[in-house]
């Protein structure tokens, strides 16, 4: 009985290739990941900036009326 060679690839073969393709992945991701968070931690904790006080705009029955502080 002659062994024929078909073009589309055995089940088994094909999970293979799937987990092999996964794991390349998997570890491509966690190569990225470590990359970011070293050059975050490089940069330092961003400071954060203090909000501005209150505005001196008021509004009165829908007008909006600028009231400068003294």
């Amino acid at each position: 009985m002659p062994i024929s060679l078909s073009s589309k690839p055995t089940k088994l073969l094909r999970r293979a290739e799937r987990a092999a393709v996964g794991t390349v992945m998997l570890v491509i991701a966690v190569v990225l990941e470590r990359i970011v968070m070293r050059s975050l931690k490089k940069e330092g904790t961003p400071v954060a900036k203090a909000e501005p006080g209150p505005t001196p705009l008021v509004t009165r029955g829908g007008a909006i009326e600028f009231e400068p502080e003294i």
